[in-house]
């Protein structure tokens, strides 16, 4: 393996960055041609307690409908000694620390 020809890490970073960015455009445009997206709207929550939204009858009439929310929590127990890391840093710094570097 030549050494100058493997790409920094940056430039690595910079290509899984513009994938997930490429994946995720993928994913609006299904969405916006799915059939169920035309069959029912898609509300994001953000907030609160409540979510609110207006609708028609038959008649046209519109009207005003709340629907109140209930907390939902999930917990699980974690072996002794292992840590939660959600943003991967021990994966990175395994990845630079096995990382061939540049003979110069």
């Amino acid at each position: 393996m030549v050494v100058e020809l493997i790409p920094p890490t940056s430039h690595r970073a910079l290509v899984r960055f513009q994938e997930a960015e490429e994946a995720y455009q993928i994913q609006v445009r299904a969405r916006e041609k799915s059939i169920f997206a035309q069959l029912v709207t898609t509300q994001t929550l953000l907030y609160g307690d409540q979510s609110s939204f207006s609708r028609r009858d038959r008649d046209g009439n519109r009207s005003t409908q709340v629907v109140k929310m209930a907390e939902i929590s999930v917990s699980s127990e974690l072996p002794k000694g292992i840590i939660f890391d959600p943003i991967g840093t021990e994966w990175l710094l395994e990845t630079f620390r096995h990382e061939q570097r540049a003979v110069g």
